[in-house]
């Protein structure tokens, strides 16, 4: 009768473990935003499906996560919209100098033309985005002694690089650029290896930047995302709750990364201030001078990098505001 009764009982399927790796470390709000995603795909897929997030870059490295997701190694992750700049160029036009400062244009981000545009570009190399994670349209640029406010003060400047369409960016007003991720900022202040780092707002204050550079100019100079995605074939196997799952998780961690960056942002920088940093808000016409030196310089960088599908985007990102 044992026996009986338990092979008359249901059998419940395991969940399936989605392993997703993320650079952010843990006093990042991304971080907190991203165990939310997660918590939410679990919640919205009745348990159907695990979400094992690793932060940190302790799973892989911030540059190895694209290709790693896209052969399989692991299912998901996150990744800096700019670190796509390699494989698809088209990522990059969010870091166009001013032309996504608009307050607009992060709340209709993840539901606009341009994303599905990168969305489409994405499935062709092997990987299917499941959220936008806006992180800044506010940067800083750091410095030691002075404000860097007009074109000409970036002359002779040793500055943080980031991907080379912008790295030549800058270097047409005369810098120097020394690639080098966030982690690397604060050390390579400290020995002087930098004299400037253009950063987010928020990872000047949590990266305590403040304690080796004590002037900062605040400006919506960049915008930042961190894109969720997973492998293409291991998603296309998911039946359509499982997919709406991820729909609708992403959906709402798209809006509050909004509320959040903005939250992080002013936050950040009352606390530079209470630390000591002359923290200087550019004004219009300190945005328009260097808009008018940058952004031109930049677009055509990125169109020989990305062609006509590169002018459609930018069009449509442009439409956005």
């Amino acid at each position: 009768m044992l026996v009986a009764a338990f092979v008359c009982m249901p059998v419940i399927a395991a969940a399936e473990t989605v392993r997703c790796s993320h650079e952010f470390p843990p006093q990042h709000y991304a971080t907190t935003l991203i165990d939310r995603w997660a918590a939410d795909v679990e919640r919205f897929s009745k348990g159907r499906i695990e979400i094992d997030v690793v932060g940190g870059a302790n799973l892989f490295e911030p540059d190895e996560n694209i290709v790693a997701v896209a052969r399989g190694d692991i299912e998901c992750a996150f990744s800096l919209n700019f670190q796509w700049s390699r494989t698809l160029p088209l990522m990059t036009v969010t870091l166009a100098p001013f032309m996504t400062a608009s307050p607009n244009i992060p709340r209709r981000w993840a539901r606009s033309q341009a994303v599905e545009v990168l969305e489409e570009e994405m499935r062709e190399k092997g990987v299917k985005s499941v959220a936008w994670l806006f992180l800044t349209n506010r940067s800083v640029i750091t410095s030691k002694g002075r404000h860097i406010l007009r074109p000409e003060d970036f002359a002779g400047l040793r500055m943080r690089g980031r991907i080379p369409v912008l790295d030549r960016t800058l270097q047409s007003l005369g810098a120097r650029t020394l690639p080098m991720d966030s982690s690397q900022l604060y050390e390579a202040m400290r020995v002087g290896i930098i004299d400037s780092a253009m950063t987010d707002v928020a990872v000047a204050a949590t990266a305590r930047l403040y304690e080796q550079h004590d002037h900062m100019v605040v400006l919506p100079l960049i915008s930042v995302y961190a894109n969720a995605y997973v492998n293409q074939k291991w998603y296309d196997h998911l039946d359509d709750d499982l997919k709406n799952a991820f729909q609708q998780a992403g959906e709402n961690l798209s809006r509050l990364a909004v509320t959040q960056s903005e939250a992080a942002s002013s936050a950040a920088q009352v606390l530079l201030r209470e630390r000591g940093v002359n923290v200087h808000v550019a004004t219009d016409e300190e945005i328009e001078a260097l808009r008018a030196a940058l952004q031109p310089v930049f677009l055509e960088l990125f169109l020989k990098e990305a062609g006509d599908e590169g002018r459609e985007l930018i069009d449509l990102v442009r439409d956005l505001e």
